[in-house]
């Protein structure tokens, strides 16, 4: 489902295929002050539609190895 992009709660753009908005967060061209939306009604901060970002981070515990 494409995107739109909202600019400071002003300007929107759209919309954007998932795999552009998605490098453009990596890229960084997508910054946190910017809200995404599907329909244009309801709209999420950039960092928080997780297919877009990723999974969250886990915190993992390395084994050690014995020798």
């Amino acid at each position: 489902m494409p995107f739109f992009i909202r600019q400071a709660g002003r300007h929107v753009s759209g919309p954007f295929d998932t795999a552009a908005v998605r490098d453009w967060i990596r890229e960084g061209r997508v910054t946190d002050e910017m809200e995404l939306s599907e329909d244009r009604t309801v709209w999420h901060p950039s960092g928080a539609v997780p297919r877009l970002t990723g999974p969250a981070k886990r915190r993992t515990r390395r084994r050690r190895r014995r020798l």
